[in-house]
């Protein structure tokens, strides 16, 4: 079997939730002995030098992109506006783009094309034109949910008449490439129910993403330092931290003055917490691995959002502990209080940091724990066998 790789962002270095997602299949299929290629959008917002890349330091046999200005422009939003059409999705149109999916499907022959996202629905009509691959929309997260959620939760009127309008949009957008593609992969059994809630009845396949548990025990500093690490650049984290730090690290390093917070992702606004001085900013790191090996809490403050989130994945399997919201942990099968910690409200976050320091043996508790819970459920070969299997009931 050979798979054809279709993704809207270029995802070296890994450096997001997205971008690992896309590395982790690649690697399950390598596991299994299938050649995967990959074609990417490198668009100018994430921008990545690709003459910098060794493929072979890549789980991809091949992989090529186009560089595309995916920015916001005025004239196309107002034209999608008066078209009625989603100019989340628009703003992935790109005719360099269709014309190397079209050139590498007509020079080689793919078995399976997996779209890694909802704006790669520009390429399903090129795709079969120019072949009989079997189409699969890999979907990471319901992309509607993001945006109906934002306009609940935004107080501005006119923000949230616009978000309502952005999920209406997308979700005409995610329920027509429903009927348009032979299957349909989701990265939790969360989103396939949503999925199906949209009257989907093709084939469908969970396949969580892989993740490789650290060896041996992990230490704990103390004081310990809470975390946080994600792309700024989506509404949802920003909603979230904002919060986190005006209504529970306030009145917590009040309580606690040792604990530490260190905030770090892509397009990081600097001036968000300019004025408190107890939070220490980064920006965009060059080793998330490092970063968090370096700290002790991952806080996950999310209110908003879809689909899973892989910064809490990649955390547990480094043994650190979650503190996180019902709605940050969504999609991953853990349990409270043996995996990671839950709380929804400001009072229950800062009760559950203080029982990691008080507690004696629960953070090591939670830490054997989330180990565990990675090395049973997201183990990356035996996800690339499953999906596999799959494709081949295509």
């Amino acid at each position: 079997m050979r798979v054809l790789v279709l993704a809207k962002k270029f995802p070296y270095p890994l450096k997001d939730g997205e971008s690992i997602a896309i590395d982790r299949i690649a690697a399950g299929f390598q596991a299994n002995d299938v050649q995967a290629d990959l074609l990417a959008i490198n668009t100018l917002k994430h921008y990545s030098d690709t003459a910098t890349l060794d493929v072979a330091t890549t789980p991809f046999s091949k992989i090529d992109s186009v560089t595309v200005d995916t920015g916001v422009k005025l004239g196309p939003f107002v034209k999608s506006l008066l078209r009625d059409t989603s100019y989340n999705i628009d703003r992935f149109r790109s005719e360099a783009f269709n014309g190397l999916v079209e050139r590498t499907c007509s020079q080689t022959h793919y078995d399976v094309v997996q779209l890694e996202g909802l704006p790669l629905v520009h390429y399903i009509d090129t795709v079969r034109r120019v072949c009989k691959s079997k189409i699969v929309l890999r979907a990471h997260n319901v992309e509607h949910e993001i945006w109906q959620r934002l306009a609940v939760n935004e107080t501005s009127l006119w923000k949230r008449r616009l978000f309502a309008s952005f999920a209406k949009r997308i979700e005409r957008v995610e329920r027509s490439v429903l009927k348009r593609i032979d299957g349909l992969v989701t990265l939790t059994q969360t989103d396939a129910d949503k999925f199906k809630s949209m009257d989907y009845r093709g084939p469908l396949h969970v396949s969580p993403v892989g993740m490789l548990p650290s060896d041996g025990d992990t230490l704990f500093n103390k004081p310990l330092r809470l975390f946080h690490i994600g792309s700024m650049d989506w509404m949802p984290n920003v909603e979230g931290l904002t919060w986190f730090v005006n209504d529970v690290w306030l009145p917590l390093r009040k309580m606690h003055p040792g604990l530490s917070l260190h905030l770090a992702g892509r397009n990081f606004p600097q001036a968000l917490f300019a004025d408190n001085k107890t939070v220490h900013t980064y920006g965009e790191v060059a080793d998330a691995q490092s970063f968090m090996r370096e700290r002790d809490i991952l806080v996950v403050p999310l209110f908003s959002g879809s689909g899973v989130r892989l910064k809490i994945l990649e955390a547990m399997a480094l043994g650190k502990v979650v503190i996180s919201t019902t709605k940050g942990a969504e999609g991953i099968p853990f349990v409270p209080d043996k995996h990671l910690l839950i709380a929804d409200s400001a009072e229950a976050l800062i009760a559950n940091v203080e029982r990691c320091i008080c507690e004696n043996g629960l953070v090591e508790t939670i830490s054997r724990g989330a180990k565990e819970l990675i090395r049973m459920q997201y183990d990356s070969r035996r996800a690339g066998l499953d999906l596999l299997t799959f494709y081949e009931t295509l």
